[in-house]
């Protein structure tokens, strides 16, 4: 971490993911400070801007949850393993947010192969990515599995 002491778990946003992503990039391509800086703080922006459309998008579709389905139409007392929050459910926060900061990163880093260890502390889960377009579609797709 740069400067920062944050705990990632399964828990945590996108944008949290991905700065820890961020910053494993910084240390194992031993990115100068300054040019770390840039990194965190464009992608910072990056992630902002998508969030900021996504909600709008959220909320001028305003499409229900599959759980509300499910509840209203096959079963009423059938209750998800995984949370959902209270928001619309498209478009994916997750999606959107992590294709655009990998879309970010891939001009500015270009392909690069990393293993996103930010789990590992707290899960001993590590995964290996050819590339941040690869990590940003299963994040989208993750969404999908999840029902979210």
């Amino acid at each position: 971490m740069v400067g920062h002491s944050l705990r990632f778990d399964y828990r945590m946003t996108p944008a949290a993911h991905w700065i820890g992503i961020i910053n494993i990039l910084i240390k194992d391509q031993k990115i100068e400070k300054n040019n770390a800086a840039y990194l965190l703080a464009s992608s910072s922006v990056v992630m902002a801007d998508a969030f900021i459309v996504c909600w709008k998008l959220k909320y001028d579709y305003n499409l229900i949850r599959p759980i509300s389905v499910i509840q209203k139409h096959i079963d009423s007392e059938w209750q998800s393993t995984i949370d959902n929050p209270a928001f619309p459910e498209y478009v994916s926060g997750h999606s959107m947010v992590s294709m655009a900061v990998a879309q970010f990163l891939k001009n500015e880093l270009g392909k690069i192969t990393f293993e996103d260890t930010t789990q590992k502390k707290y899960t001993s889960f590590t995964k290996e990515y050819d590339d941040f377009i690869e990590a940003a579609q299963e994040a989208g797709w993750s969404r999908f599995y999840g029902a979210l």
